[in-house]
Parts: C-alpha cells; structure tokens; sequence
C-alpha cells in the first residue's frame, strides 16, 4: 500500500481490509447499482483531486472526506472487529485513516503543496531534492504523513547536514542558448528570464562558454554578431562533488559572478554570486 510512511502503509492495508471484511451486503451487487462511467468518474476525481475531491455517491455528492469518516470507516471497523482484530490496533490504525482525513492531508497533497513552495523559493531543481531529503527524514521518524510539519523554505541553502557540495545546492532549472544565436535573442532571454548569466552549448550540447549581462552590454554592434562572437570561452567551472566552501573560495578568487557545475563536458548546474551570499552571507 502507498505510504509515504510505515504506519501509513500499515492504515492503509487495515482500512482495505475492514472494508473488505466489513462490506454491506448492499454493496455485493454495486455494479448492478452504479453505472461504469460514474465509477470512472469517481477513480479520476481521486487520483486527480485526492482528498479535496467530491464523489458521486447513491446519487449524492459527498466530499471525499465526509465520505471517509461518515460511511468507510465505521465499515472498516466492524469488517477488522469481525476477524478478531485487537480493538486498541483498530484505534491506532484506523485512528490515521480518521485524522488525515481531517486534517485533508496524505502523502501527495503534502508533497504538492511543500513542492510549490520550495520552488518558488529555491527553484524546481533544488525543491525536487529539498523534498526528497525531507521525505526520507520524517520516514526515519516513524510519523504518520498528519503529522508531518511543512518543508522550511529558508533551509534550501543550509550549509552542513549533507549539503556541502555544490551539487546539493546547485540550481539545476537551467535556460541555455546555442552558439549560433543573435545576440538580440540572447538579451531578449536574459530579460525575459531576469538572468545575469547564460551558459552557451555547442551543437552536442557541451558547454562552450558564457555570456554575461557585462559582456553584453560591452559588445559593439550586437545586430550583426552571434553567441559565439562575445562568449567567455575559459570557463571556471566544478564537479558536483566539490565542497561548497570550496566553491565559494572560487568565485571570490577569480571575481566572477557565477560557478558552472559540469559532468563530462555538460552543464549540469549553476551558482551563482548571489546563491553563495545566501549561504555564506558576505563571504
């Protein structure tokens, strides 16, 4: 069964169990009952909508919680006491199907909503392993999903507790442009996008350089020339096991304003000055 926690899988597999065991006689002959299509209907809602939908039932609309806590559950319970179930494990056990019902939160509502925070706040690359670092520890706790607190977006860029590599923080929602582009899309992107730094890719999709807002602006005549024509060729650049203090240490070195992360020859990632002053402050 789904978790995303053990005793979660655990509650899910009794509450299929008590219903199974438990189920009405009423609801032997549900397909003579209810037609194919609503029944379809009712599987996309959930798997679309999960706890937030609304179901089609005996002709009713029902919240899916409603339905959770008004008819499931007391079948569920009686389906486990029959098959001799001890009472206090029907408690605990049915007693997480209760509560996440109403507090409308399981595993996927909890993750929908703490992924849209982290990447309005830190981007679609970092969220996607902010989230996956904060499933697996409030797994370890052995916590029921209802009782998980939200991500805290201002521990993106926490230094230490396993984020001391630049590919553990590096941004990887990543805008590139071909070498052959005008410089007018160039800056067009750059505007659009509210970006200081464009990596440039050859035509195997390697990197080949840099352009930056300065050097954008420093170029003459840009109508008449392409990427290639202005791009910084000799690049600084690290591999996603580099320490982040190291990083850091290369942008301040060298003055430059962003750190490319490459994996044989591809741009796997960016940080820039201003990820580093988030992590480090003034460093």
């Amino acid at each position: 069964p789904a978790g995303p926690s053990v005793p979660d899988e655990i509650a899910n597999f009794a509450f299929w169990v008590g219903l199974m065991k438990g189920m009405p006689e009423q609801y032997g002959t549900l397909c003579d009952k209810l037609p194919f299509q609503m029944a379809k209907d009712n599987f996309y809602r959930a798997a679309r909508s999960s706890l937030c939908t609304v179901f089609n039932w005996n002709g009713q609309q029902i919240p899916a919680p409603s339905l959770i806590l008004e008819k499931l559950l007391p079948i569920a319970e009686d389906g486990l006491k029959a098959v001799g179930v001890d009472s206090l494990e029907i408690d605990r056990y049915l007693g997480i199907i209760e509560r996440r019902a109403l507090l409308r939160q399981n595993g996927a509502l909890w993750m929908i909503r703490n992924f849209r925070k982290l990447s309005d706040s830190c981007g679609k690359g970092v969220a996607v392993q902010e989230l996956t670092s904060a499933v697996m520890e409030r797994q370890r706790s052995g916590a029921p999903v209802h009782e998980w607190s939200d991500v805290d977006c201002n521990h993106c860029y926490e230094v230490g507790n396993g984020r001391e590599t630049v590919g553990r923080a590096m941004k990887t929602d990543l805008f590139t442009i071909s070498q052959e582009e005008p410089l007018e899309l160039v800056e067009a992107i750059m505007h659009w996008k509210n970006i200081r730094h464009l990596p440039v890719e050859d035509e195997e999709g390697k990197l080949a350089g840099l352009i930056t807002s300065t050097n954008l602006k420093e170029a003459e005549d840009p109508e008449n020339h392409i990427a290639a024509d202005i791009m910084v060729r000799d690049l600084i650049t690290a591999s996603e096991d580099m320490p982040l203090a190291e990083g850091a240490a290369l942008i301040k070195r060298y003055g430059i304003g962003s750190l490319l992360i490459v994996r044989n020859e591809n741009l796997v990632g960016i940080l820039t000055d201003t990820d580093f002053r988030r992590l480090y402050g003034n460093y």
